[in-house]
């Protein structure tokens, strides 16, 4: 049974080609374009892993869901990405580990390796 993985991004064209990513590498996504839709998509069906960009609308980011993510179901792999570039090492200001974070914009090589290193 491939693996679900739950794309949480505000922009639709993003999360198309995240979409497309995933599908070619054999994965199955659910999409969320905020925290409260996420939440939503994680109680109504089974999801392996959330990929969310740091930055979400709506008052809260990708590391609220993460935190709170961490608190309900620790078993469930969160991985972030962001296209902050104000800062070249915008891993200290995400508050997550560096193999927690890939920065856009990424190929398909580069979000395979990242979502390998963190299912290992």
């Amino acid at each position: 049974q491939r693996q679900v993985i739950l794309v949480v991004e505000d922009d639709p064209a993003v999360r198309r080609v995240v979409g497309d990513m995933l599908a070619s590498l054999n994965y199955r996504t659910a999409f969320a374009s905020d925290v409260a839709e996420a939440r939503d998509v994680v109680n109504a069906r089974r999801i392996d892993m959330v990929l969310s960009d740091v930055i979400l609308p709506g008052g809260q980011s990708g590391l609220d869901l993460g935190a709170e993510l961490a608190m309900e179901r620790p078993n469930l792999p969160v991985l972030f990405v962001s296209g902050y570039t104000g800062n070249p090492d915008h891993s200290r200001d995400c508050d997550c580990p560096p193999d927690r974070l890939l920065q856009k914009p990424f190929d398909r090589g580069q979000l395979a390796r990242f979502l390998a290193q963190a299912l290992d």
